[in-house]
């Protein structure tokens, strides 16, 4: 699973859904629509789980639309980082019943 930074630049869109621009994030490869992340603040290092729920190109960038589901523990978060690459179906509803376990303060 990948870990998005979200610049200061990254927007909210509405309510839990940021849009970031992919030139923005330093991403090493595109991300794939339905791809969970975990997602970054750079201004306090708390990290998400989100999912790309929507892409939107121009000319200059790709834009990724990403709800952010809520938020884990550090902990929780380094082992699906350092897992790499993608999740299972099963592996994902195992990180959610976690996130219901363990809830941290957004």
């Amino acid at each position: 699973m990948f870990e998005v930074v979200l610049p200061i630049e990254a927007r909210t869109v509405s309510g839990r859904r940021l849009q970031v621009a992919h030139s923005a994030a330093g991403l090493s490869r595109g991300l794939e629509f339905d791809e969970y992340v975990v997602l970054r603040d750079a201004t306090d290092d708390r990290r998400f789980l989100g999912r790309v729920v929507d892409l939107e190109f121009d000319l200059e960038d790709t834009y990724y639309s990403v709800h952010v589901d809520g938020a884990l523990a550090e902990a929780v978060a380094d082992r699906y980082v350092t897992a790499g690459g993608t999740l299972e179906t099963n592996e994902v509803a195992d990180l959610l019943r976690q996130l219901a376990g363990e809830r941290v303060a957004v």
